[in-house]
């Protein structure tokens, strides 16, 4: 029964009791008040939206902050001899630089809904958006794992598109990789098994 379908079904039976003077008016109110309305969780899309979401590892932080560490040492090495000012601005720009690389990945999100799998992530309101691939034209979620990746729990994570794998999802240090294929693969069988139902 949908919510409409119940909806509509109890306000028929209160007029129906209040028309034939069994119960009064505020009876009917304060009963039907405890009474809540059926949840539609028959379909497993609308499920998937208790999933998790996803970050990005901390072993993703390990080369924008080493890379932006040793650019400002070369700045203070090398520029810091000649112009106390001009190593400044450019020790500056360096650092704001790599922190935005750092809140950048710090942004990323991966996540399932009712429609796909998808990616969101930017900081800027022109860099910022979701991307993924729809249910319809998944193929199937993989991991890939070595050494590094078992002992950090950091995964390198593929999505694949039925049609165009350009067009599927690569992404690299997904803190719980392992379980995030895991999730998605499960979600995406679940909807075909619902369709095949049908």
């Amino acid at each position: 029964m949908s919510v409409n379908e119940f909806e509509s079904s109890t306000k028929m039976v209160e007029a129906n009791i209040i028309e034939k003077g069994m119960i009064n008016e505020q009876d009917v109110n304060a009963h039907f008040k405890e009474v809540s309305a059926p949840q539609e969780t028959e379909n497993v899309q609308e499920e998937i939206m208790e999933f998790p979401v996803f970050k990005k590892s901390w072993t993703a932080y390990i080369v924008p902050v080493l890379l932006t560490l040793f650019f400002l040492w070369l700045d203070v090495s090398t520029i810091g001899y000649f112009s106390t000012f001009a190593c400044a601005v450019v020790f500056i720009l360096i650092a704001a630089y790599g922190l935005y690389n750092i809140v950048v990945i710090y942004s990323f999100r991966f996540f399932i809904d009712g429609t796909g799998v998808w990616i969101y992530s930017g900081i800027l309101p022109w860099a910022r958006g979701t991307f993924g691939v729809k249910w319809r034209d998944v193929d199937s979620a993989v991991y890939y794992q070595n050494m590094f990746s078992w002992l950090f729990k950091s995964h390198t994570v593929h999505v694949g598109h039925r049609f165009n794998d350009q067009n599927g999802i690569n992404a690299t240090h997904v803190a719980g990789g392992d379980e995030f294929v895991e999730m998605v693969n499960n979600a995406h069988q679940g909807i075909i098994n619902e369709n095949l139902a049908q």
